[in-house]
């Protein structure tokens, strides 16, 4: 077999056991996202995840979660140095995994708005920018945003938010 990069890493699943769990799961998507951080660290720009697990069906689909938290740019680095808004120009799948990529790219989706809202900056993240943001984010989508603004209505509505939230 030749690889255009010349470069093969082996990242193994640490997982040991014949139980079905969510340490099984975590397992492959640690060595998923370990095995793409050491392939970006040698310069690669299009890794390929192979991912073959006949054992366990969700591995492929936490194997590509694995890689592409790999592959997250923090969005104050998007944002300030355009040139580095991505770690890779792409991300292979090959193996059993194939099967998962739209489902694990709707995922990833969300698991970005996620990072940027919840790993950001205070201020880069206070209240009006993140509905700013989240706005942005599901624009043109049959994603429906309602914002509660207002003391008086966490108070009502939400006691034990809107004792804390002055």
């Amino acid at each position: 077999m030749t690889f255009a990069g010349k470069l093969l890493f082996q990242s193994a699943s640490t997982h040991i056991g014949n139980s079905y769990s969510a340490s099984l799961l975590f397992s492959f998507a640690n060595a998923a996202e370990a095995g793409i951080k050491k392939a970006l660290s040698c310069g690669a720009k299009s890794p390929l995840l192979f991912v073959q697990s006949k054992r366990y069906a969700e591995t492929g689909l936490v194997s590509i979660l694995g890689a592409m938290k790999a592959l997250y740019v923090p969005i104050e680095v998007r944002e300030q140095v355009p040139e580095k808004a991505q770690k890779a120009d792409r991300l292979g799948v090959f193996g059993d995994a194939g099967a998962k990529i739209e489902l694990a790219r709707a995922l990833e989706a969300g698991r970005v708005v996620s990072r940027d809202i919840g790993g950001s900056d205070p201020e880069r993240m206070a209240a009006p920018r993140v509905e700013e943001y989240v706005r942005e984010a599901f624009n043109g989508t049959d994603v429906k945003i309602d914002v509660v603004k207002g003391q008086s209505i966490f108070e009502k509505e939400y006691p034990c938010f809107g004792k804390y939230c002055h």
